[in-house]
Formats: C-alpha cells, structure tokens, sequence
C-alpha cells in the first residue's frame, strides 16, 4: 500500500489536500481534506484498463460550487448533534 499526498488548493487561507491511497494491483482511491470528498477511485475495467468511477470535479473552486455534494463522505450522524458534546 503507498500513500500520495499533494496540495489541490486552498479556502480562506488554509490549504486544501488531496491524498491518493494505493494498492498492490494499482487500484487507487483519492479524497480531499476538504469533508473526506472522494475525487477518484480508478479500478480495472475486464480488459484491465483502469478508469475513473466517480464523477468528481477537477478544482477546489467547483467543489465549493457543488449543489449535489459529489463524492461527499457524510457520518452517521450529518451534523444532528451539534451543541450536544460540550
């Protein structure tokens, strides 16, 4: 397994990464420090291609545009407990 980090831009100041983990074989997930969005995730197709199966965005601006959260790893609890661990 070998771990990639690299920067992918910044909001406000603070820089946004992105972090490629991949295997022995080659397949790859890649996801960014900005709420875990997985970007990437290239497996082999039956010809042993690799391709791309996530829709995504190229930039750390059309994220931020984003209506539809793609790639968006939202926890168990999305934010309903706000206010409750003080």
């Amino acid at each position: 397994m070998k771990v990639n980090k690299e920067h992918f831009g910044q909001i406000s100041g603070k820089t946004v990464d992105i972090y490629t983990l991949i295997n022995d074989s080659g397949m790859s997930v890649s996801c960014i420090t900005l709420g875990c969005i997985i970007t990437k995730i290239l497996t082999p197709d039956r010809n042993g291609e690799f391709e791309n199966v996530v829709i995504g965005y190229d930039s750390i601006d059309e994220y931020l545009e984003d209506s539809y959260y793609l790639g968006a790893a939202i926890g168990r609890f999305a934010g309903r407990i706000a206010g409750t661990l003080n």
